[in-house]
């Protein structure tokens, strides 16, 4: 018979196994819900049949297809993925670099003022500028071609719900002008007072002084000018194949003269680096008579030959030489002549011509080829009196002797030369006598013709007992990249 313990112990397993029994109907609940969820329609499962599985190749069996499932992502995809707008308005400008000239009338690029929908769009500019002076850009409130320099000009470009685009877009102006230098000769009245002035072109000969005018479209930045007859002639090497010139920088450009005589080289540069150069000779000195010779012709005519020591102007009758040296003129009479010479400054000379000369009748005549010879004589010691009364200048002594400066066998006019352009060599014609002094040293005897080969300062003597000629110049054998 069961006691009290047994009858407790049979009551607590009884209700374990309910509470068991209660927790597995739960779960079961749980599962069942979850499946009802997953399978709204209540349907069951499909029994797969082991025998109706399909074989792997066999076309009997339809493919499930993935194509409409493939388009719906798609789709969905770019529906997911929503289009964004372009919020700021577009720039079209291909060019940003320009380069115009100072004072050239240039307008700036305009940009379109409505967007592609038709919308307004708000344009407006601001500008730098950097002069060519300058290394800075400051702004400014404006565009103008009337400053030299490099700007940069923003543009702003604002759309109707207020975003704003910007680009620079950078302009040289830049000046390619030269300035310009205007010499002019002043004109007085009889009391000494400037009335006008006469314009005189560059490489003019004048035998006034010179008043001066400098003008450019920017401004000029540095003048200056040199004597090309008062070169630095240094003995011995120099640093270029010809002497420097002594430049003198002008100091007033509004107020520049010159009156002295020389062969002027004025030069005037601008900001930018454009220069121009003016040269112009004032003269006032009348030419001066080298030789003057009387040769008969079979004709028995006389030809009459002048020699100037510079070039001079044309005279009616008579032939210039392709130099401008040397007049010639066909007498058939006897001649008791002058003709007035005139050197390109407009200095004047007046030589006389005098021939007195009964022609032969037959041109082997011997005492008509004497009286000839006579006369040439007597023109020569004639010419030695003439007066100086303003117009005439006195010939003191008719140089007969020809000396000639060669180098490379062709005869040079300058007086500063250097080795490396070619064989130096002095040659006369005639019998002479010839010294010279190199640097002012010993005097050395010189034969006709030989090359010289020592650098320095020659003076050289000629003479042929009765007339002297002293010739003078420098050599060097120093390139202009020594």
């Amino acid at each position: 018979m069961l006691n009290k313990k047994d009858k407790k112990n049979i009551i607590l397993i009884i209700v374990a196994l309910i509470l068991i029994l209660v927790v597995f109907i739960l779960i079961r609940g749980c599962n069942h819900s979850d499946v009802e969820e997953n399978n709204p329609n209540n349907q069951e499962p499909p029994v797969v049949n082991p025998d109706d599985h399909p074989v792997e190749g066999d076309s009997s069996i339809p493919k499930e297809d993935n194509t409409s499932q493939t388009v719906v992502s798609q789709q969905t995809s770019q529906e997911e993925v929503p289009e964004v707008e372009e919020l700021y308005p577009e720039i079209d400008l291909d060019i940003t670099d320009y380069v115009v000239s100072f004072g050239e009338d240039f307008e700036l690029p305009k940009l379109d003022e409505f967007d592609q929908n038709g919308n307004p769009l708000l344009i407006t500019m601001s500008y730098q500028f950097r002069a060519i002076d300058s290394i800075e850009f400051i702004p400014v409130l404006d565009f103008s071609t009337d400053r030299i320099g490099t700007y940069i000009i923003t543009y702003y470009v604002e759309n109707i719900k207020h975003y704003i685009s910007e680009i620079d877009i950078y302009v040289d102006v830049v000046d390619d002008s030269s300035p310009v230098i205007l010499g002019m000769v002043p004109e007085v009245d009889e009391y000494g007072n400037v009335v006008d002035y006469t314009p005189i072109s560059s490489g003019s000969f004048i035998n006034h002084s010179l008043v001066f005018q400098f003008e450019d479209n920017d401004e000029i930045f540095f003048a200056e000018y040199y004597n090309a007859k008062l070169d630095n002639t240094i003995p011995g090497d120099t640093m270029e194949q010809e002497a420097m010139p002594t430049v003198v920088p002008i100091e007033d450009i509004t107020n520049f003269t010159l009156s002295e005589e020389g062969e002027y080289h004025i030069r005037a540069y601008d900001r930018s680096g454009n220069c121009i150069e003016f040269i112009v000779t004032i003269d006032y000195t009348r030419p001066e008579v080298e030789m003057i010779t009387y040769q008969q012709n079979s004709d028995h005519s006389i030809l009459v030959t002048i020699a100037f020591n510079e070039a001079v102007l044309p005279v009616a009758g008579w032939e210039l030489s392709e130099d401008q040296k040397v007049l010639t003129k066909i007498y058939y009479d006897e001649v008791d002549d002058e003709v007035m010479v005139t050197d390109l400054a407009g200095n004047e000379l007046i030589e006389s011509i005098w021939i007195q000369y009964e022609f032969p009748t037959d041109p082997d005549d011997q005492n008509g080829q004497n009286n000839l010879d006579n006369q040439e004589h007597q023109n020569d010691d004639d010419n030695q009196d003439t007066e100086d009364n303003g117009n005439h200048q006195d010939n003191e002594e008719n140089v007969t002797i020809d000396v000639q400066v060669l180098q490379n066998d062709q005869v040079t006019n300058s007086r500063n030369l250097n080795r490396n352009d070619g064989a130096i060599k002095v040659y006369v014609d005639g019998q002479v006598e010839i010294t010279y002094t190199l640097d002012d040293g010993e005097i050395v005897s010189y034969e006709n013709g030989t090359e010289l080969t020592e650098d320095g300062f020659y003076h050289f003597t000629i003479t042929d007992g009765t007339n002297v000629v002293d010739l003078e110049f420098s050599i060097s054998s120093m390139g202009i990249t020594d």
